[in-house]
This record gives C-alpha cells, sequence and structure tokens, in this order.
C-alpha cells in the first residue's frame, strides 16, 4: 500500500494544481480574491512563491529537476533576491508587508522551479490534456457569452473584487495551450491547426479589449509562423483548408463579438453573411481606434505623445518616471518598496491612481523594474529573460521560446500583466513545465 501512496500522492497534486491554474485562467483575479484560510488565494499564492524564492536563495538550484547545462538563470534570480533583500535591509526600520506587496514580480519568478517539480510528479495524461484543451474554449465561451448571473453573484460574494477577464490574460491562455499541444500532440498537423485556430478565435475578441493585447497576438501569430514555415510547408494541399478554417472561424468570431446576429429584424436590409463580416471586423476596430493607434505618436520638447488617451497616459507616466528618477539621483538604485511610485500621486497629473484610488501600477513591466530597483535592477531582469529564452531553446520548444516569451514581455511593456498574479502565476509556472526533461520524454499521443 505504501508503494501506491507515493504515486497517488503526486498524481492527486498535479490534478489539484491544474484545476487551480483553470480557474486562475478562466477567472483570474475574481478567483484568486477567494478567501482561504483568511488569506485570499493571491495571497497565499504569493507568499508561497516567497517561500519557494527563499529556499532555493539557500539551498541552491533544484538539480534534481535542472538539467541542463545553462543553469545561469538560477544565479541571476539569486542575485534578483539578493539585491531586493539589501535594500530591505538598509532601510530596516521602514520594514513592512507593504515591500513584500509591491515587490511580487519578484517572487512569481519562483513559480517556474513549481512548474518543474510538478511536471516531474507524472505523465500528462488524459485529465491533464483535456483542461490544457478545453481551457481557451471555456474562457472564449466565458467572455463573450456573459457571464452566468450566477457565477458573478458568486464572486461578487464572496471574493473581493470581481473583475471581467483582462485580454491580455486571453492572449496567455492562446499561447500556453497552443504550444501545450505543439509538445504533446503526436501529429504536428493537430498543433498547428490548433494553434492557428485559437489565434482566429480570440484575435476579434482581444481586439474589442485591449490594443496592446492585439500586439501580442499577432507577434504569437507571425512568430509560430515564421518557425513552424517548414511544417507549413510539409502541409501541401493542406494549407489550403488551414487558410479556409481560419477565414471562417475568424469571420464567425468576429460576428459573435461585435454583436451581429444571423437573425435581422424584418425592417432592416437583408444582408448576407459576406455583408455582414466586414461590418462586424470593421466595429470591432472602431471601438478600440485599432487602425489609427500606431500613427498616433509624435515628438514634442524632447517627448513623446499619442493622440490616443490611453496610449498617452501611459507614455506620461513612463516619462515621467524616468525623469524624476534622473532629477532626484535615483536612477542607478530606484524609489525602493516602501511608497507608491511618487509620479503616481503627482497632484499635478490627476487621476492616476484611478477611479477608486487604488491603482499603484504603472502598466509597463520595464518601467517598473526601473522604479523600483532602478538601472542594477532593470539590467538584472533583462539578463534573466535573456536566460529563459536560452532555456527554453534548449528544450524540445527550441525556436518556440521566442513565440512564448517575446509576445508575453510585449503586452507587459504596454499593461500592467507582471504587476499582478495571475499573469505570473501561469506564465512562470509553464515555463519550469515546458522545461522538465520527464514531461517532455512523457507519452505524447493526444
Amino acid at each position: 500500500m505504501n508503494r501506491d501512496l507515493n504515486p497517488l500522492l503526486k498524481s492527486s497534486t498535479t490534478y489539484l494544481v491544474f484545476i487551480v491554474i483553470f480557474l486562475t485562467a478562466a477567472f483570474t483575479r475574481s478567483f484568486l480574491g477567494l478567501s482561504l484560510f483568511s488569506f485570499l488565494i493571491g495571497e497565499l499564492a504569493i507568499g508561497f512563491s516567497l517561500a519557494l524564492s527563499l529556499y532555493f536563495l539557500f539551498y541552491g538550484k533544484p538539480k534534481h529537476f535542472f538539467t541542463f547545462k545553462n543553469t545561469r538563470f538560477n544565479l541571476i534570480h539569486k542575485l534578483i533576491i539578493i539585491y531586493f533583500l539589501l535594500r530591505i535591509l538598509i532601510n530596516f526600520s521602514d520594514i513592512s508587508l507593504y515591500n513584500f506587496k509591491v515587490s511580487s514580480y519578484i517572487w512569481t519568478i519562483a513559480f517556474i522551479y513549481f512548474g518543474l517539480i510538478i511536471a516531474s510528479f507524472s505523465k500528462n495524461g488524459f485529465v491533464i490534456k483535456s483542461l490544457m484543451t478545453f481551457m481557451p474554449l471555456f474562457v472564449y465561451i466565458l467572455q463573450t457569452g456573459n457571464y452566468p448571473d450566477v457565477i458573478i453573484a458568486f464572486f461578487q460574494n464572496h471574493s473581493d473584487k470581481f473583475q471581467f477577464m483582462k485580454a491580455s490574460d486571453m492572449v496567455l491562455v492562446v499561447i500556453v495551450s497552443s504550444l501545450y499541444i505543439s509538445l504533446y500532440s503526436s501529429k504536428k498537423e493537430n498543433s498547428l491547426f490548433w494553434s492557428y485556430f485559437l489565434i482566429a478565435l480570440f484575435l476579434p475578441l482581444v481586439a474589442a479589449n485591449s490594443r496592446g493585447a492585439v500586439g501580442g497576438l499577432l507577434l504569437f501569430l507571425i512568430l509560430n509562423t515564421i518557425f513552424s514555415f517548414n511544417q507549413l510547408k510539409a502541409l501541401r494541399y493542406k494549407v489550403f483548408l488551414l487558410l479556409i478554417i481560419i477565414f471562417g472561424v475568424f469571420s464567425l468570431s468576429s460576428l459573435r463579438v461585435s454583436g451581429v446576429t444571423f437573425a435581422r429584424p424584418a425592417d432592416e436590409p437583408d444582408l448576407t453573411l459576406i455583408d455582414e463580416i466586414p461590418e462586424a471586423v470593421r466595429k470591432i476596430a472602431e471601438e478600440k481606434n485599432t487602425e489609427d493607434v500606431f500613427l498616433s505618436l509624435y515628438f514634442q520638447d524632447g517627448r513623446v505623445y499619442s493622440t490616443d488617451p490611453t496610449t498617452n497616459w501611459r507614455l506620461d507616466i513612463w516619462q515621467d518616471v524616468v525623469e524624476d528618477l534622473n532629477d532626484k539621483n535615483r536612477l542607478t538604485r530606484g524609489y525602493g518598496y516602501g511608497e507608491i511610485i511618487p509620479v503616481m500621486t503627482d497632484p499635478s497629473a490627476p487621476g492616476r491612481l484611478g477611479r477608486d484610488g487604488l491603482n499603484e501600477n504603472v502598466h509597463n513591466y520595464f518601467v517598473n523594474t526601473l522604479a523600483r530597483g532602478g538601472l542594477i535592477n532593470l539590467a538584472l531582469f533583462i539578463y534573466l529573460n535573456i536566460e529563459l529564452i536560452k532555456l527554453l531553446r534548449s528544450s524540445r520548444l527550441r525556436y518556440h521560446a521566442f513565440t512564448y516569451i517575446l509576445p508575453c514581455l510585449f503586452m507587459s511593456s504596454v499593461d500592467m500583466t507582471m504587476e499582478g498574479v495571475q499573469f505570473p502565476l501561469i506564465y512562470y509556472f509553464f515555463i519550469g513545465y515546458f522545461l522538465s526533461e520527464k514531461t517532455l520524454k512523457s507519452n505524447r499521443g493526444l
């Protein structure tokens, strides 16, 4: 019986973790706002990642899991943690929970180790494969079919905050599911069809929610096409079938997202489906000014501006952070972790804290890293991501490492993705999961 206990425990843990991943992907901030043992699930996740970070800081890299030649990632991760701890110790009298709250972007990196551990527990069985396949479909249905009232009521009553899913989280779900299928599908053409199917399905939905996320999804599409070019050539005549599927899925999704229905009122013109499709796409583009935003940038008095209000709001914050750091001679070391980034509370630029007065995010992963720890911190994080790409390239993902990391970093540079919990939790977890030798060698039949 004891022989069966350990495998059973590992298998149960794996299923539980993937269910949590599924719920985090589907309900994001709302799910992480639920209470468990008098703590929010998001707080428990950060606390767990903090514990993992400190464990591997003092006990070295997880040799049992890290089997790759390139191990500089672990060294860089240690330096990031040590640099943070030194900053805290210097201002020991001001230490508080707030220091660890605003430094969550550091601790969530440790989910890579957790992904490695979970991947070592068991093979990718039917349950996990089903969850990873159904996850993006469930997200799409949920986001385009309006939330059921019972789910909204549940989160309003039991979570600290109900929030609809951000577009960047949708793109991450698409990327993770696509790359998972590419690794564990026995037929490469199945993974290609799946990737393009998800891209075509989500593109209208993402475009209706966020321009930055559109850029991330299109970057994933371009990189995925480049690195899958040989596989696409091998499809030959099936490429035409793929194009038909892409066009059909994109068209139907555009109709659904735009709110256009197949049944039109009797007093409206009898348009065909072909007539409705471009109108639906135009409607989505107009709602977010998608066609103009990339041409909206201009220079004036040494600063970059945008005619688009949302883009200009972000540009204004980022440039103010750099200028303020430079004026205060803190560009090298940053503001630290004891206060809100000063430019967010600038009385001359009201509204930066949001309608509820709770927003502290600069909506840029790299600017936030610079603001908190200065150029030293930023250099360490850039080096960390370079090492992550190298590590993923040494796995079976190979050049698809770029298709995973670069779109996510792009979205993080225009939004607050890495400054939260749900995005880095999934992002880093699957980096570790994809790096595992055991999962890569497991049964790949799908």
